[in-house]
């Protein structure tokens, strides 16, 4: 068994000398680098103040955990009023991205629906295919 190349770490790598955690930990950074490079401030009010990282829908699920369409960056102030009103945060998305770039979110997080209208399990996402393609548009080394 080949253990994890962080320090201190003995879990079983999966991909790139990372175990699961730390792949995971690895695609965040990288992802949130990406996102911060892409939007230099608040995609709602304009602001410089507490640039955060803000997902459309939740990081909980990896089929859009990592979707460059699932975040932008919001001030603090924004993420929290968008946190706390649901309601209000949908209607910004699909402002922001599109009505078609917002249903093809929740199809990956959700699953896309079937005759029935109910949804199917959703897809994981490929990691390690997704940390390449991460490193190659933020300039990172392995």
């Amino acid at each position: 068994m080949t253990a994890c190349r962080r320090q201190r770490c003995k879990t079983r790598v999966e991909y790139d000398g990372l175990c699961p955690k730390h792949l995971t930990k690895e695609l965040d950074f990288l992802y949130g680098r990406l996102i911060h490079t892409r939007d230099p401030f608040c995609m709602r009010c304009g602001s410089n103040d507490w640039p955060e990282c803000s997902h459309h829908i939740s990081r909980e699920r990896h089929g859009t955990r990592w979707d460059p369409d699932n975040a932008c960056i919001h001030c603090k102030e924004c993420h929290v009023y968008l946190t706390y009103h649901p309601n209000i945060h949908v209607e910004w998305i699909i402002d922001f991205i599109g009505q078609e770039r917002y249903e093809a979110l929740l199809d990956k997080a959700y699953g896309v629906r079937d005759d029935t209208g109910r949804r199917t399990y959703p897809v994981e996402p490929d990691r390690p295919a997704l940390l390449e393609w991460l490193r190659a548009e933020t300039g990172e080394a392995a």
